[in-house]
């Protein structure tokens, strides 16, 4: 199948066959879909450490977690795009030990950020970013639910025993890269070919724009909040009406409202932007959004009821 990714993955090519299963599986097998989204993500990092001559690896066989959370790759990335690479992580590992069955909206989340993800990569270490830049990721266009694959669908079990399987290989590949290299001389060579490329597209980079609220709602607050038991409908509600607020109309909506078992609100969560003018923003709205709900209970706000946990 033709895929959205065949261009961005062009500095590392053996991303591309990872990357289609995302695309193939998003709909009809969302569990396998977002197995692949991390492990695609995995070989993107790996890569990473293996070809640029600033990124040291950990000593030793790192997690996934640990080799984006050095500080040297973090400060390649940025912030926003390490959310991305920390949300790809997760989906993953909860294809592989959550028992509950993983919704498609997780697949298409893992697909889109994966695409972002392989656009930063070919836009960073790439040979001709600027036929990358503004690409967007189409949804439209992922393959439709197909019965015979949601039937064959793998179950967590299964894509554990495939992770270890895979995991093993690729450590043998590793050694077997660095046992048949020409030299290690010729190897740190096309290591700083590639850096001073890196260097060069940053130097020409334009800057990423803030995710939007609805963005910032849409790509990671419904996933967290879900992760941790808070679903719509069941101690939550979206998108509020309050008053009280310090506007003309005194009027305004609150994302979400996360509501204790007495129907008083625990805490309330509105999506901003990711820069940090947003960040400084929020912290000032924090200091008076409680006033808007203390000391009414959702029954007095006329908020529906959800159904009862107990």
């Amino acid at each position: 199948m033709s895929s959205q990714c065949a261009l961005i993955a062009e500095p590392c090519p053996e991303l591309l066959e990872e990357a289609v299963r995302v695309e193939r599986f998003a709909l009809s097998d969302p569990r396998t879909a977002c197995f692949y989204a991390r492990r695609t993500v995995e070989l993107l990092v790996e890569w990473v450490y293996a070809n640029d001559s600033q990124r040291h690896r950990p000593w030793g066989e790192p997690s996934l977690s640990q080799l984006i959370h050095v500080s040297d790759f973090r400060q390649l990335v940025g912030p926003q795009l390490l959310s991305r690479f920390k949300l790809l992580k997760d989906l993953g590992n909860e294809a592989v030990h959550r028992a509950q069955p993983i919704p498609p909206k997780s697949a298409v989340l893992a697909a889109v950020e994966l695409f972002q993800v392989l656009c930063w990569l070919a836009l960073t270490y790439g040979p001709n970013p600027d036929a990358i830049r503004g690409l967007r990721f189409d949804k439209a266009q992922l393959p439709a639910s197909d019965p015979n694959t949601a039937q064959q669908a793998q179950t967590r079990e299964q894509l554990e025993i495939l992770a270890n399987q895979l995991a093993e290989r690729d450590q043998q590949l590793r050694e077997a890269r660095e046992a048949t290299a020409a030299s290690r001389e010729e190897v740190e060579q096309l290591r700083q070919q590639i850096t001073a490329l890196r260097k060069a597209n940053q130097a020409a980079a334009q800057p990423e724009a803030d995710l939007t609220e609805f963005d910032t709602r849409r790509l990671y607050i419904d996933h967290y909040l879900e992760e941790v038991g808070w679903r719509l409908g069941e101690g939550r509600s979206d998108e509020v009406p309050v008053t009280g607020m310090p506007n003309q109309t005194g009027e305004g909506i609150f994302d979400y409202v996360l509501w204790g078992d007495d129907g008083k609100p625990l805490a309330l969560v509105d999506a901003k932007r990711s820069s940090m003018t947003c960040c400084r923003n929020g912290q000032r709205q924090s200091s008076w959004s409680h006033g808007c709900f203390d000391p009414l209970s959702r029954s007095e706000r006329k908020v529906s009821q959800p159904p009862s946990t107990t």
